[in-house]
């Protein structure tokens, strides 16, 4: 028997951009609810299966989260066109993967057009990254890690400094309980923070230094953005976003465009209207915090365009939104 979650949960927009979770009970047709892996389960141990799949699509990155009571054995093989990465997520985690004994400290790396084989143990826990080649190749140039490319198609297993494998399960052991709210589901520029982490913690446990100036653009978007975060009342122009991040604007332009398929304009429109939304959200009822008044404080001086713009953005105007959260 196998319980599946109804909608929002079973979600389909494309082959590629897709949220599903299921309840198992039961190992019978386990594999045929998992979403582009080719999979096969035998039970190892005593006892009715039972357990969770979550599985994220966000075009260049999938996420899959498993839980699992019994001891398994699996068969099969990761989703094709993808570069994929598991995360145990308990320290004292230990199972046989390929040939290898998988500790809690560990990130293993499927070989590309790999079989998969693995014993797991009861109570498993694991979250597993699919990431496209294109940008996983983008990322380590931008992070100045060329040298980590070839290593990752040769090596399986990557031990980890066990501060920073805390680090990144603590980010993903938190993903795994949020990955399926809408909020999250429209973040698409999450995706970059979590391959980004995972590849610097694999770089630090395989001994790859970054190259100094090769992710110089990573560096001055990562500072232009916490500006933006920070004032994100105020409207800043792009000679100070490029003040603030020591870099032309050309450079800037090009490093959001690498990290984001957008402008730090559009960037900063897009938070500047997530923020918005947040407030009137907030406190719905209250009188000093009409739209007008919010959108006033965030520098908006065209209502008009504005609410054009927020529908847009959220397929709902300001007033809509207003009313749904009354």
């Amino acid at each position: 028997m196998i319980t599946t979650l109804t909608s929002p949960l079973a979600e389909f927009l494309s082959p590629t951009r897709f949220r599903v979770a299921y309840q198992l009970d039961g190992i019978d047709a386990f594999s045929e609810f998992v979403q582009d892996w080719n999979l096969s389960f035998s039970q190892l141990s005593l006892g009715r299966l039972r357990g969770s799949i979550t599985q994220l699509g966000l075009g260049e990155v999938q996420l899959g989260y498993g839980k699992f009571t019994q001891r398994l054995e699996q068969h099969g093989a990761p989703p094709a066109g993808y570069r994929t990465f598991g995360i145990p997520l308990h320290q004292d985690a230990l199972f046989f993967w390929r040939g290898h004994v998988i500790t809690g400290n560990a990130v293993y790396i499927f070989p590309q057009n790999g079989e998969l084989f693995s014993i797991s143990n009861p109570d498993f826990e694991v979250m597993n990254i699919s990431i496209d080649p294109v940008l996983l190749e983008r990322t380590l140039a931008d992070m100045g890690l060329d040298k980590l490319e070839n290593l990752l198609k040769t090596k399986e297993v990557i031990r980890i400094p066990s501060n920073l494998m805390k680090g990144l399960r603590s980010l993903y052991t938190g993903l795994a309980r949020t990955m399926l709210t809408e909020s999250t589901y429209q973040d698409y520029g999450m995706k970059l923070d979590l391959v980004g982490q995972l590849l610097s913690a694999c770089a630090e446990g395989a001994g790859v230094q970054p190259l100094s100036g090769s992710h110089k653009r990573t560096q001055a978007v990562k500072r232009a953005r916490d500006m933006i975060h920070s004032c994100c009342q105020q409207g800043l122009s792009i000679v100070e976003l490029c003040k603030s991040s020591e870099v032309s604007q050309r450079t800037l332009e090009y490093g959001f465009h690498e990290l984001y398929q957008m402008t730090p304009k559009a960037y900063q429109k897009a938070i500047m209207m997530s923020a918005v939304r947040k407030e009137i959200l907030a406190k719905p009822d209250a009188k000093e915090r009409t739209i007008t008044a919010i959108a006033k404080a965030y520098g908006v001086r065209h209502l008009g365009k504005f609410s054009a713009d927020y529908k847009s953005y959220f397929g709902e105007l300001p007033s809509q939104t207003l009313v749904r959260a009354s």
